[in-house]
Parts: structure tokens; C-alpha cells; sequence
């Protein structure tokens, strides 16, 4: 479950009442997949004075753990979002691959 803004965002079969999420997920996703790491990418895309930027975080941590390289990933960022967000989203990127 991703909460935004004290609203939660559950996953489809839970939203349909088909599941129920656990009260302590995170020991219970930790428990299955034990090489599981956790990351507030919420948290880390808010110090971007950009909440939305949370996506990017999550593709900076996943670069580290996937061992590529920043300068690959800041040239997707140029290619693919506004201009006037590349900083914003770059910022995002480096906090996500730092959180590592």
C-alpha cells in the first residue's frame, strides 16, 4: 500500500476486497523475499519540493542495485521529461541511488 498524503493507495485486489493487506507489510514482504530493501521514496521526493517525483527515486535506487551508470539515466531524464524538470528529477534520482 503506497499512502500519499494520509491517502492510501491499495493494490487492486485489495481495493476490490478479493485481499487484505497485512497490518505490518513490511516484516511480512522482508520475511518472503528476504534481500528486500526499503526505501521512503516519498519521503526523499518531498526534499525535491516535488512530491511527484517519487517515481524517479525509486528508478534511482533500482539504478544502484542494478549497478548502472548516473549518466545513462540523466540522459533518459533529458530525453524524456520537460527541461524544466530536469534538475528536479535528477535531484530525485540522486536521492533514491544515495538511500543505497
Amino acid at each position: 500500500m503506497i499512502i500519499v498524503n494520509d491517502f492510501a493507495i491499495a493494490p487492486l485486489p485489495v481495493a476490490c476486497g478479493l485481499a487484505e493487506y497485512p497490518e505490518e507489510v513490511i516484516p511480512v514482504i522482508k520475511d518472503a523475499v528476504p534481500e528486500t530493501t526499503v526505501i521512503d521514496a516519498f519521503a526523499l521526493a518531498k526534499k525535491t519540493g516535488n512530491p511527484r517525483s517519487m517515481n524517479v527515486v525509486l528508478i534511482g535506487a533500482l539504478a544502484k542495485k542494478l549497478n548502472t551508470q548516473k549518466k545513462l539515466w540523466f540522459s533518459v531524464i533529458e530525453n524524456r521529461v520537460p527541461r524544466k524538470t530536469w534538475d528536479v528529477n535528477k535531484q530525485a534520482f540522486e536521492l533514491g541511488f544515495s538511500a543505497l
